[in-house]
């Protein structure tokens, strides 16, 4: 804007003025694209101290209803019986590794793994924080929520490569985890699931008094802006 506007105008905090605007502009906060790092620093899992100590399960719900049904038939619950399964026979000879000795070796197994798996973690992590900037977001703070180009025509409804790039503004009603934020989506977006992850979310600063009402704009034949006065001061 201010590359456009420099051949024609001037005054004086010209640039400052013009990218103030833009940051509170509420077409410019819905299009422009983000320049900056993701916000949100990596977060790692933590490592177990003993098997099945965490679980990870994902369930599949909502699935579409079919001629035949939706539930699920184990072969216990459809015959009374657990499965009989061929018998595998392998050979194996006896061995010798018992009691301390196999204590002792089955804990300096388990410790290289834990140190490995830290070292990963690690590494992965300082990796990954080089282009992310730490932010802590406030609650009750009104924010707008980044969409993908399948996320926009699916769920937001927007379509076409100008669509805006964010939706909303939203307000934070809770913080979920580290960098995860719950947000208050109105009625319509109730099939959107209302957590979201913190560079998914991008402050806004929209003044609503810079907004011109386009009725109020008068253009003629050659698009030139029509001006009228309104008032005369003394």
């Amino acid at each position: 804007m201010y590359y456009n506007l420099r051949d024609r105008y001037w005054w004086s905090g010209m640039k400052k003025d013009i990218t103030v605007y833009v940051c509170k502009s509420w077409t410019c906060l819905k299009v422009k694209a983000e320049h900056q790092s993701p916000s949100g620093l990596l977060q790692q899992p933590e490592i177990p101290k003993w098997k099945w100590e965490g679980i990870t399960m994902d369930f599949v719900t909502k699935l579409p209803r079919t001629s035949s049904g939706m539930t699920c038939a184990p072969f216990k619950d459809l015959y009374g019986r657990k499965c009989r399964s061929l018998i595998m026979w392998a050979e194996v000879r006896e061995g010798q590794l018992i009691g301390s000795e196999l204590v002792h070796e089955s804990t300096e197994k388990i410790s290289q793994i834990k140190d490995r798996l830290k070292a990963a973690h690690d590494r992965q992590k300082s990796y990954v924080d080089k282009r992310r900037k730490p932010l802590e977001l406030c609650v009750s703070d009104y924010f707008l929520l980044k969409v993908s180009p399948l996320n926009g025509v699916v769920r937001f409804e927007k379509k076409g490569k100008l669509a805006p790039r964010f939706v909303g503004p939203f307000e934070i009603i809770e913080k979920v985890g580290p960098v995860a934020y719950r947000l208050d989506l109105p009625e319509e977006l109730n099939g959107v699931y209302d957590t979201f992850h913190m560079s998914n979310l991008k402050k806004c600063l929209a003044d609503p008094t810079l907004q011109v009402p386009l009725d109020e704009i008068q253009v003629d034949a050659k698009l030139n802006f029509v001006e009228e006065p309104v008032e005369i001061l003394e």
